[in-house]
C-alpha cells in the first residue's frame, strides 16, 4: 500500500499535477477575453466574420493575463524535466540559446550552379558566388 502511495506521489506526477493547475488557472483567467472575441464574431453580420475570426488569437495574445508569468512557468517546467529542446529551439550549456537547423539536400542547386558556371565559362564571363550568412 504504501509503495503504491510513493509512486502515486512521485516527483513527476506532483509537476505533471502542478503544471495542470497552472494551465487551469490561466485558462480560467483568459476565459473571458476568448467569450468576448467569440461574441462578436457571433453578432457580426456574414460577410464580416472572417476578419473577426482572424483577430480572436491577436486579441488573446495581446490581453492575456499575467503573459509573462505563463512563460516563465512553462520555461520553469520544461527546466524541471529536464527537456533542453523545445519546438527546434534548445538551451545550450552556457544558458544560450540556439535554433536546430534541419539538413536540406542540395545536390540539385549543386548541379544547377555547376551548370550555370560551365555555360558562363564558355561565354568567357566570370561567375561571383556569395554565400548568403
Amino acid at each position: 500500500m504504501f509503495r503504491k502511495m510513493k509512486k502515486l506521489v512521485s516527483s513527476k506526477c506532483l509537476l505533471a499535477f502542478g503544471f495542470v493547475l497552472i494551465l487551469g488557472f490561466f485558462g480560467i483567467m483568459n476565459f473571458p477575453i476568448t467569450i468576448s472575441g467569440i461574441d462578436t464574431v457571433v453578432n457580426s453580420e456574414f460577410s464580416d466574420i472572417a476578419p473577426k475570426v482572424k483577430q480572436i488569437p491577436v486579441d488573446l495574445n495581446e490581453e492575456f493575463y499575467a503573459k509573462y508569468i505563463f512563460l516563465n512557468a512553462k520555461g520553469l517546467t520544461h527546466k524541471l524535466m529536464g527537456q533542453r529542446i523545445i519546438k527546434d529551439v534548445v538551451m545550450l550549456d552556457n544558458g544560450s540559446l540556439s535554433f536546430i537547423i534541419k539538413k536540406e539536400d542540395i545536390t540539385q542547386p549543386a548541379k544547377n550552379l555547376m551548370e550555370l558556371n560551365n555555360y558562363l565559362a564558355n561565354n568567357n564571363t566570370s561567375l561571383i558566388y556569395i554565400q548568403p550568412p
